[in-house]
């Protein structure tokens, strides 16, 4: 993310058909997210603050 250091952030995952796959919690303790249990295909990630406000969206390709 290119905002400044965040406390606490939550991140929902979408598949390309728009539906939420799954919603992460981390804090500065946990900076790596395993992806193994998705498919290949593309995917958008929403970052959120610890007010829920959404800070960025990333679009992702998995490819295996």
């Amino acid at each position: 993310l290119s905002s400044n250091p965040i406390q606490s952030l939550k991140i929902d995952i979408f598949n390309s058909q728009n539906k939420q796959i799954k919603s992460i919690f981390m804090d500065e303790q946990k900076l790596e997210i395993n992806l193994n249990y998705l498919s290949p295909g593309t995917y958008h990630f929403q970052f959120y603050d610890a007010n829920n406000i959404l800070l960025e969206t990333k679009k992702v390709i998995k490819a295996y």
